[in-house]
């Protein structure tokens, strides 16, 4: 696009290599993984430090698409930087195939103890959630990220501890209008990377957001 000459917004997530962009809207990245991290381990106990599980999808791995990228690399070096013991245990799933990632994570989560610590950087802490309703365990050190309504669920019913978010509402139209004042008046934005604020939901508040 930018060969081309098109102007282009990117919308909260991390592109490698890109600075030629007319603007950036949502949270920034690298610094929410390194929150999520922090926000983790504080609400960890000391006989499950040792562990945290980082729930991925399958297309990550395979490098088909890594919107995390960026996030997990904040995640990754808090916890070099803050608790180099720690041993961060990858749970591969993939979400198109429901049985197949249950399977996976009875395998992984077997004998998990009541203080677990399990992430996943993206918005898919649902299956998580869901899976650990399936099979009775709540209560556990569970972190995910974005408004879903399925997370949200996973959230009130006490299977997910907290998620991070922002208003990608918001975000949404700020982009629609700095393109539109762009293409139509040459209007240039103010700042070419906006972030917005990294906010911590939990069962208590999600209703006011």
């Amino acid at each position: 696009m930018e060969k081309a000459g098109l102007p282009y917004i990117i919308l909260n997530t991390s592109v490698g290599g890109v600075s030629g962009h007319l603007a950036y809207y949502g949270q920034p990245i690298y610094d929410s993984g390194a929150f999520c991290a922090d926000v983790l381990m504080s609400g960890s106990s000391p006989e499950s430090r040792d562990t945290v599980y980082m729930v991925r999808i399958e297309r990550d791995v395979k490098g088909l698409s890594d919107p995390s990228k960026e996030r997990r690399r904040g995640f990754m070096d808090y916890l070099s930087a803050r608790f180099p013991d720690t041993q961060v245990r990858n749970v591969v799933i993939n979400p198109n195939n429901p049985t197949e990632a249950r399977s996976v994570m009875d395998l992984a989560f077997e004998g998990i103890g009541k203080s677990a610590n399990i992430v996943t950087l993206n918005s898919r802490i649902y299956l998580v959630g869901d899976f650990l309703k399936e099979r009775g365990l709540n209560g556990l050190n569970v972190i995910g990220f974005d408004v879903l309504e399925k997370n949200i669920s996973a959230l009130r019913d006490g299977y997910v501890k907290y998620l991070i978010a922002q208003h990608s509402d918001r975000e949404a139209m700020d982009s629609v209008i700095t393109l539109t004042d762009f293409l139509v008046f040459g209007k240039h934005p103010h700042c070419q990377d906006n972030f917005s604020s990294v906010d911590l939901l939990s069962r208590y508040n999600y209703r006011f957001y």
